[in-house]
């Protein structure tokens, strides 16, 4: 892919590159203004937390919060219709080079998040109370000749009775 660089669109006074760097032309000091003769300064991104970049470009005198993913795609790849995502195609919210970004649908971005184990499903999810072996005992427990009524599972591993319902009628952590 060639190496470009555009006018982000709605936002005078800035340009991005197919890597992703945001340039900004605005001079500050007593009169605030845009002077595309000057040397552009490179904007410098923040992550959110959960990896992806952004940063805060002005718009009639607001300061607006923008992801750099989504700058990049809006300005270079053709396609956008309301309800779109972008996506990143290896997984890393952090590479925001264009060849590594599309527009898709919620699904297909939920899709690749499995794909790229990203998702939260399971055991990886920050409130998951089992591992996935305490569920795989858990289903094999329900088929024993003697087994345990549910609210004793529940007691035994220390969650609701209904997290132990939902996983006999695979309702909850679907595992093989």
């Amino acid at each position: 892919m060639k190496y470009q660089v555009k006018s982000i669109p709605n936002f005078d006074g800035y340009k991005i590159d197919t890597d992703g760097n945001v340039f900004s032309y605005w001079v500050t000091g007593p009169k605030t203004r845009i002077d595309v003769n000057k040397k552009p300064l490179q904007k410098s991104p923040a992550d959110n937390g959960n990896g992806y970049l952004y940063l805060f470009l002005k718009r009639n005198n607001k300061q607006i919060k923008c992801y750099i993913h989504r700058l990049l795609a809006s300005t270079f790849i053709q396609g956008y219709k309301i309800g779109l995502e972008v996506c990143h195609m290896d997984g890393d919210p952090q590479n925001n080079k264009l060849s590594n970004l599309r527009w898709d649908t919620r699904k297909g971005n939920c899709q690749d998040t499995i794909i790229h184990g990203r998702s939260g499903n399971g055991e990886s999810c920050g409130y998951a109370k089992l591992t996935n072996k305490q569920v795989r005992i858990i289903k094999h427990m329900k088929n024993l000749p003697n087994c345990p009524n549910q609210s004793e599972i529940a007691r035994i591993f220390n969650v609701s009775n209904t997290l132990i319902w939902g996983i006999y009628n695979n309702r909850r952590r679907k595992i093989c």
